[in-house]
């Protein structure tokens, strides 16, 4: 059902979860994002080793200075240095160190699923839609307006005065929830003109 998943601060993982991270998630050709330290904590130890056996790549201690790496044209990072930070090595690197170059967001094809590892956080949206686009996941918005989808209604909050798409492909029209205004879908799309913060609901 999913083609994506994220763990976004699984640091210590039991051996039962592990286990039904293996045999139910690691299949199908899923993608699985893990961020920063997935596994890192162990029963009696902290490991980057850990973090490898979990990912399906090498993941390394990073003793650099950067705390932002730069993806498919967007900086990203941490504020800070922590005090234990990781690159990867090995697979298709999507994403680098800002100064000394070493890979900080990793995608590894490992037969059963697609394993992608980043070793910094706040991730921007553009990064997410890409990773997400990758994994054959539909996107409704390919800018940064947040949008909510359920069986029932789709739903978008304008993040700046301008056009605000939608695809809609199996729609010809909506209703607005509210004002119940009916709107045309023309070849799968629908163009809003809104102003930021300007929440729409369809139907």
């Amino acid at each position: 059902r999913y083609k994506i998943i994220l763990f976004l601060d699984a640091f210590c993982l039991s051996d039962k979860e592990k286990s039904v991270i293996d045999h139910s998630l690691k299949k199908d050709g899923k993608t699985i994002l893990w961020f920063y330290a997935p596994g890192y904590i162990g029963k009696l130890t902290q490991s980057a080793s850990y973090i490898s056996e979990l990912t399906g790549m090498d993941v390394l201690p990073y003793d650099g200075n950067d705390t932002k790496a730069i993806a498919f044209g967007e900086k990203y990072g941490f504020d800070t240095r922590y005090d234990t930070m990781f690159y990867a090595s090995g697979g298709e690197v999507l994403g680098r160190y800002e100064h000394d170059g070493r890979a900080a967001l990793v995608r590894k094809d490992c037969g059963d699923f697609v394993s992608v590892y980043s070793a910094l956080g706040n991730l921007p949206g553009a990064v997410l839609r890409q990773i997400a686009k990758d994994a054959g996941v539909f996107l409704y918005n390919e800018e940064d307006n947040p949008v909510y989808v359920n069986s029932l209604c789709v739903g978008v909050c304008a993040q700046r005065d301008g056009e605000v798409s939608l695809r809609l492909p199996k729609a010809t029209k909506v209703k607005d929830a509210f004002s119940e205004t009916i709107y045309p879908v023309k070849d799968g799309k629908l163009s809003l003109a809104l102003r930021a913060g300007v929440l729409k609901l369809f139907v």
